[in-house]
């Protein structure tokens, strides 16, 4: 392919040969001494002299003119085709660059998507009870694809997106390290506070210092409802009598047999709109109702979605 920068056209805008100028004035000066108002032979006969002259003037000037269009034309045609081929060119150079353009994004796009399976491979080697966070807050793609913007070209974008991973990689680690510390804080409570702590990947994305205030605000609550419930109980109590517990015992005996149903399982879901204090307190009130009776397992604790 020849080198498409040396195209060359030379053309003469100015007249580089005429005489038309001269021509002209001669022309001119003859028409205003020529007598239109014929009276006498001679007059008539100069006349017609004039006509026979000024019929080739105005064949002259009609050639002329013919001419010049002509080689008008001819540039005219030149342009026309230089028009032609930068449309044609332009139609093609376009096609290119779309599908150059769709390349770059799908390399982009496939780059930014490795980069944040890179992450979640390292956040899913973690502890089970560091994957009960929110994995988005590492792999979520817009961060990777805020983090190649403004970069130049592949190499730049992939240095970016090494340098975004090594940063979630260290906030993983990090973040993994407080995890397990508010694992373990959690699990050395004493089984009777283990129910208000049910919201087990709540509490476990705080940071220990929170986790610590919500332990103390929880368990301070929880005692507290403990006793009021228990001074309740106590100032309720009724006597029963001997024939009355005889009565209950008799009534009890007579019951049918209750049949075995530890191989069904059944689960109870409750859903609470109320402040922390009042979902602590139907924790409580549920566990300590059922907490003795066959089948009963755990009652658990889950903050609704927003």
């Amino acid at each position: 392919m020849s080198d498409m920068t040396k195209l060359v056209i030379k053309l003469n805008g100015e007249i580089e040969q005429s005489n038309f100028d001269d021509w002209k004035t001669d022309l001119t000066e003859r028409l205003k001494g020529v007598k239109t108002d014929l009276t006498t032979d001679s007059d008539f006969a100069a006349a017609s002299t004039h006509v026979k002259a000024f019929k080739k003037a105005e064949k002259s000037l009609k050639n002329a003119k013919a001419s010049a269009i002509k080689q008008a034309a001819d540039i005219n045609q030149l342009f026309d085709a230089i028009d032609a081929v930068a449309s044609e060119t332009r139609k093609v150079r376009l096609q290119l660059e779309r599908q150059i353009k769709e390349r770059k994004a799908n390399i982009k796009q496939d780059a930014i998507k490795a980069a944040a399976a890179k992450v979640l491979a390292v956040f899913e080697s973690q502890s089970t009870d560091f994957q009960l966070l929110d994995a988005r807050e590492f792999t979520d793609l817009a961060i990777y694809s805020e983090a190649v913007k403004g970069t130049r070209g592949k190499s730049g974008m992939l240095k970016a997106l090494d340098s975004v991973c090594h940063e979630m990689e260290e906030k993983i680690n990090i973040r993994a390290k407080m995890v397990k510390q508010n694992a373990s804080n959690l699990d050395s409570l004493t089984s009777g506070h283990q129910i208000a702590f049910q919201d087990r990947a709540f509490l476990l994305a705080k940071t220990p210092e929170q986790l610590d205030a919500i332990i103390d605000e929880r368990i301070a609550k929880l005692d507290k409802l403990s006793t009021t419930e228990s001074s309740r109980k106590t100032d309720s109590t009724a006597k029963v009598s001997d024939d009355e517990v005889n009565e209950s015992s008799e009534a009890a005996t007579s019951k049918p047999a209750i049949a075995d149903t530890s191989n069904d399982l059944y689960e109870i879901t409750l859903h609470l709109r109320a402040s922390e204090e009042i979902v602590l307190q139907a924790m409580n009130e549920i566990s300590k109702s059922y907490r003795d009776k066959p089948g009963f397992v755990e009652v658990t604790l889950k903050a609704a979605d927003v």
